[in-house]
């Protein structure tokens, strides 16, 4: 395996020039943010100069292993600017080392929460007698799958100043997750009531307390810095958040900084019909918003109810779904069992679309799936150069959602949204046995 490491940086080609495979340490202390995926058998390093508007030198220090695949590693920070390196274009990117500690490379915003789910299976919610809870929310499960896989990662949202809100913020800490932007108020950190069918999946139940009590109503747009956003890769959204005027100030904030920089928006519909108070007022809303993204993540569901798409049509066709949001570069279709389908513009008339199936595994719940095959497809991404090099090769693309596609199918085969959640060895090995 060929494993590319890559900083940002000036080095001293002196310095460089004397590592080799039996001084990875000494690299270790150059760059201490550097993490190790796999041990070095053969070494040797390489220059190279990034696109000409970023003025930034990478040095690449790759190192032959055993096996056939190529694996590219890229630098986390302003990644899409990149140029993508390939290896005989067998490409499966990860991007691990090179932190840029004071620009994340995605960021997210939204609802963090615990998912309470029923111990009992195949009960209503009459019927269940105990509940456990795991930490959750969509753009918190983001944040943390992309962090596992190694990705810097920045949350922002609003958490109760309770116990339930502390051990959020030290889950999140301890997954490497920027929170520095979490805002700590004093309305309670929100649980959700889910109950799973005798197959493990989910269904929601209802709140603990008025939907509209919770923390997360009230993410203050004052506190969230612009260059956070605009310096960033990647900001996420889902649009739970919109129903809730203070956070959706908040959210139209960060969606405004992000169209209007380098930053790519992925927004993920992510339809929860509990949240709201209102239906149509919420299928106004939401139509209107999800014009602003680069990238429209969508269940087949979501389709049917937002588009009037029948959902079988939306999985087999997801061009009809691009076809809608003249301004997006791809949609991703997600139909839990049924497998994923994309859609990308490549230019001109054209688009590079596919279908690709879910992956065997032992299902003990399905929370947070969804989220995990988001960061995993943003992981791939983001080291394959960006979302524009996904438009110029359908091969890559293609391999980006198989990548995502473990990524959610690892998740399902232990309980809770973020425990579940895979490294990157977990989702190759997957890919593997696959």
């Amino acid at each position: 395996m060929s494993v590319a490491y890559a900083y940002e940086g000036k080095p001293s080609p002196s310095k460089v020039a004397t590592l080799s495979s039996k001084t990875l340490n000494q690299f270790a202390s150059f760059i201490p943010s550097c993490e190790y995926y796999l041990s070095s058998l053969v070494f040797k390093q390489k220059l190279v100069t990034f696109n000409p508007a970023i003025h930034r030198t990478i040095t690449m220090l790759e190192y032959q292993l055993d096996t056939g695949r190529h694996v590219v590693w890229a630098s986390r920070a302003r990644v899409s600017r990149c140029r993508t390196f390939t290896y005989r274009r067998q490409i499966l990117p990860v991007c691990r080392a090179g932190i840029d500690v004071k620009h994340p490379s995605i960021v997210t915003i939204g609802e963090a929460l615990y998912d309470c789910l029923a111990d009992q299976l195949g009960k209503p919610k009459e019927e269940v007698s105990s509940w456990t809870p795991y930490p959750g929310g969509a753009p918190a499960n983001v944040a943390t799958a992309a962090s596992r896989l190694g990705d810097h990662t920045a949350f922002i949202s609003a958490i109760g100043d309770d116990t339930l809100g502390e051990d959020f913020v030290h889950l999140l800490r301890d997954r490497h997750v920027n929170v520095e932007y979490i805002q700590r108020v004093k309305q309670p950190t929100r649980d959700v009531l889910v109950t799973r069918t005798l197959q493990g999946d989910r269904e929601f139940a209802g709140f603990g307390k008025s939907t509209e009590s919770y923390a997360d109503c009230f993410i203050d747009e004052n506190k969230i810095p612009s260059d956070l956003i605009t310096n960033a890769s990647v900001c996420v959204t889902g649009t739970l958040g919109l129903a809730y005027k203070e956070t959706r100030k908040s959210i139209e904030k960060v969606t405004s900084l992000a169209k209007n920089s380098p930053c790519t928006m992925v927004i993920d519909l992510n339809w929860r019909p509990v949240f709201w108070n209102d239906e149509r007022i919420a299928h106004e809303i939401i139509a209107e918003f999800v014009h602003s993204a680069d990238l429209l993540k969508i269940t087949d569901e979501e389709a049917e109810w937002l588009l009037g798409i029948p959902a079988q049509k939306a999985l087999e066709n997801p061009y009809d779904i691009l076809a809608h949001f003249p301004n997006a570069k791809g949609v991703l279709v997600s139909a839990g069992e049924k497998g994923s389908s994309y859609s990308f513009r490549s230019g001109g008339k054209t688009n590079f679309s596919g279908e690709v199936p879910v992956l065997p595994v032992k299902i003990a719940d399905t929370t947070g799936a969804g989220d995990a095959y988001l960061a995993g497809f943003l992981h791939f991404m983001l080291a394959a150069g960006g979302i524009e090099s996904l438009l110029v090769d359908a091969d890559v693309l293609h391999r980006g959602v198989q990548f995502a596609t473990a990524c959610g199918a690892a998740t399902c085969t232990r309980p809770g949204a973020i425990d579940a959640q895979p490294t990157l060895q977990d989702v190759e090995a997957l890919l593997v046995e696959g």
